[in-house]
């Protein structure tokens, strides 16, 4: 005789088993995805050897930086057409599906500036873009978080959202921490928004960024990237000096 359900066994509801939820899996409560630089998984491009080394532990990762001698804006995330800063990245697979540049999808970011042992006028960015591994702003195509901080008194640390070779940003002497989120649709980078918090957690800005310039290139594998850079075009780097941060991001993508 056949056994019938009269309870379902995850709310003890009545009436047996409840049917799954359209639309696929549950978003709720969804775990960052913690960068480690030193795990493996990420490609190192650094086409004027300015790292030194890398290290990570509980979450922060350590660049230690060889000499810059002669600022560049070819070294900031925020300026020029010509990018050749280090930076670091894999194949964007949420889910350990490739991600292409068609479709709708968030990508959402938590930046953490950490004190250094010794600082220099840096800046870093967390994104998604076409071709990681290219000097020219527009062919990369970066999208994502930005970060920004300085040696100088008062201290400040900026950040925002980087759009290929621009960013809009929030900044203050005690601002540490920033999450937020970029939208695409059908090739497009549409808005980002995002808030700054201190450490003790307290929200202390907000800002947006909207982007309607640049359509990515259609059916193209999207890669992760990390980038550090400079903050200024004029700033040096003392061999040996360092940068610290955390960076977590989450990838969502809808059915066609």
């Amino acid at each position: 005789m056949p056994i019938t359900p009269t309870f379902d066994p995850t709310t003890g509801a009545s009436g047996g088993a409840s049917a799954p939820a359209a639309g696929g899996d549950d978003l709720n409560a969804l775990a960052w995805t913690t960068v480690d630089l030193t795990d493996g998984s990420w490609l190192l491009t650094d086409l004027d050897s300015m790292v030194k080394s890398v290290s990570s532990g509980g979450g922060v990762n350590t660049v230690v930086m060889n000499e810059l001698a002669a600022g560049s804006s070819n070294y900031r995330w925020d300026s020029g057409s010509t990018m050749r800063a280090p930076r670091w990245s894999k194949l964007a697979q949420p889910g350990g599906e490739q991600l292409v540049s068609d479709g709708t999808y968030w990508l959402m970011w938590r930046q953490r500036y950490v004190a250094p042992v010794s600082k220099f006028n840096g800046s870093s960015v967390l994104g998604i873009c076409t071709s990681p591994t290219s000097t020219v702003a527009s062919t990369m195509g970066g999208f994502g978080a930005f970060m920004a901080w300085t040696t100088s008194s008062p201290f400040n640390t900026r950040l925002g959202a980087w759009t290929v070779v621009n960013a809009g940003i929030v900044q203050g002497s005690d601002y540490t921490t920033a999450i937020g989120t970029f939208m695409f649709t059908d090739r497009w980078p549409s808005v980002a928004a995002y808030s700054a918090y201190d450490d003790a957690g307290v929200r202390k800005n907000k800002g947006s960024r909207t982007y309607a310039a640049q359509s990515l290139i259609t059916a193209t594998n999207m890669s992760l990237m990390v980038g550090l850079g400079t903050e200024g075009s004029t700033t040096t780097i003392t061999d040996g000096q360092d940068a610290k941060f955390e960076a977590q991001y989450r990838i969502i993508k809808l059915a066609p």
